[in-house]
């Protein structure tokens, strides 16, 4: 049993199907063949930003920004480089409101900048002004969710209803994704609900 995940294209915009164990592999495009994950911000259009929002199982950070803003100025570099380094974990999109009336005011953006984060097509969280990068940091720490959630999640729902070895398999499979990352693994949790799993499995494991 594999998970895999709605990844739209920065460059073509076409929706993909992505296993979750190849989330850290540099996947492409099955379409245009560029990389999903270039670190890179994506700048929106109306059409762009619905497609994005709606369709995309990894979060999207949208930046409702103008280029008249001096705050916004300040903050763009942080947000780039942050999601340089975190690609994979959310995509960096900018919303000109300028531009883009319509869409700033469908959330209510009064003041810019105003940067939302939206998982699963809602807002989770959000903050208006420049923040620091320390701050920015602390703030995508405890908004991002683990990338791991989801096959937890469904390894746990999957042991309730009776099915130890499909959980097992999943929680295995989260295990290889967040590798060496001890923040997203939520270690502890998924090591100990591994560890009821492989003895639920041993157990109706038939002996030949």
């Amino acid at each position: 049993m594999t998970e895999a995940l709605h990844i739209v294209c920065p460059h073509c915009h076409t929706t993909n199907r992505v296993k979750a164990a190849d989330m850290a592999s540099a996947p492409d495009c099955g379409s245009c063949h560029q990389p999903l994950f270039t670190g890179a911000p994506l700048a929106l259009d109306e059409a762009g930003f619905d497609r994005h929002i709606g369709r995309s199982q990894i979060p999207v950070l949208v930046d409702f920004w103008a280029p008249w803003c001096a705050p916004c100025r300040a903050l763009g570099p942080i947000l780039d480089k942050l999601a340089a380094e975190m690609a994979g974990r959310f995509v960096l999109a900018k919303l000109d409101t300028d531009r883009h009336p319509d869409i700033a005011g469908r959330y209510g953006i009064r003041g810019i900048p105003d940067v939302r984060l939206f998982v699963d097509g809602a807002i989770v969280d959000g903050f208006t002004g420049a923040l620091p990068e320390r701050e920015l940091r602390a703030f995508l720490d405890r908004a991002l969710p683990s990338p791991v959630a989801p096959l937890v999640a469904r390894a746990r729902a999957l042991r309730e209803a009776g099915d130890a070895a499909g959980a097992l398999a999943l929680l295995t499979e989260a295990r290889g994704v967040a590798a060496g990352d001890e923040v997203t693994l939520r270690a502890g949790e998924a090591a100990a609900l591994l560890l009821l799993l492989t003895a639920e499995a041993i157990r109706v494991t038939p002996v030949a």
